[in-house]
């Protein structure tokens, strides 16, 4: 019988708005062991920028519980929505209080998760916001 490799995900985020609200997009990155498996990014329309944060978390989620992860990990720079996640700020904005429910809903699923907030000097976070202004300059 052969042990089954440990399976850890990272999903590193960002979403963009030009205006707040305005044009907006999403971009998410999964690594799986390390390895980058998919990119995406999406425009979204008019929106604003913590709408366009959780969109990318809630649609990578949605692609990565499909890989069924042992450990999950977000990775943004977005304070507010992290520590949304982490229950350190209270979420009152309605839009956002459907995104954060949808999106924890789908956390309560996986064995382990986590979210990490990082500074937007992360190499992974600029290079998700570089699709964000992609998909954005596009339009």
């Amino acid at each position: 019988m052969t042990k089954k490799q440990q399976t850890d995900i990272i999903l590193v985020t960002d979403g963009a708005s030009r205006g707040n609200p305005g044009p907006a997009a999403r971009a998410y990155l999964i690594y799986v062991n390390g390895v980058l498996k998919k990119q995406s990014a999406r425009y979204l329309g008019v929106a604003t920028n913590n709408v366009a944060e959780y969109t990318a978390i809630l649609e990578g989620l949605l692609e990565a519980i499909a890989m069924q992860p042992d450990s999950f990990t977000i990775i943004s720079d977005s304070e507010l929505v992290v520590r949304q996640l982490q229950g350190r700020y209270q979420v009152r904005n309605a839009t956002l209080k459907e995104l954060h429910g949808r999106v924890m809903k789908n956390l309560h699923v996986l064995p382990s998760w986590t979210a990490c907030h990082t500074s937007r000097e992360n190499l992974h976070i600029q290079k998700a916001d570089a699709l964000c202004n992609e998909v954005l300059d596009k339009r």
